[in-house]
């Protein structure tokens, strides 16, 4: 069963890895699709307008956190439970709350939400891409601060 514990618990880091990576993406998507909406193509103005300007148009970075977003979910839950898994091969239970496995969980939620809330009625426009933002700050969140600052059995804090 160590075996099968290493294997599993490499293929959970890295598919946790892409999933973050993959929802980064999205999130950042929506964070420009934003930017793109409050500064027009044809009437940027100042900073924020210059950052605009090169971007393509709200349709297509909505499109790309859309798509990107759909890939992010099943890969960040594959990830969990393959974590799941390996967690009960090495210390005998599922899940323990650890802060890395909660905000990994909120993060899927986030995403779920984001996904759920394209899907509804009245949430297609710019109100859903704040939940996606919200899902980017939770993984930066536990990417950065969970890891190195928060202490549990999946960070790196304390260490010298």
């Amino acid at each position: 069963m160590t075996f099968l514990g290493v294997v599993v618990f490499r293929d959970n880091q890295n598919t946790v890895s892409l999933g973050a990576a993959i929802g980064i993406v999205s999130g950042i998507a929506s964070l420009l699709y934003l930017l793109r909406i409050w500064q027009p193509k044809g009437a940027e103005r100042g900073f924020f307008g210059a950052v605009a300007k090169p971007l393509p148009s709200a349709k297509k970075l909505d499109a790309l956190a859309y798509k990107s977003a759909i890939i992010t979910l099943p890969v960040l839950g594959l990830g969990i439970v393959l974590g799941a898994i390996w967690a009960e091969a090495s210390w005998g239970r599922f899940w323990g709350w650890d802060p890395k496995e909660t905000a990994s969980f909120i993060s899927w939620v986030l995403y779920a939400a984001y996904l759920h809330a394209r899907a509804t009625a009245g949430w297609r426009d710019h109100k859903a891409a704040w939940i996606n933002i919200l899902a980017l700050a939770t993984v930066i969140f536990n990417l950065l601060f969970i890891n190195l600052v928060v202490s549990g059995l999946h960070s790196y804090a304390g260490l010298n």
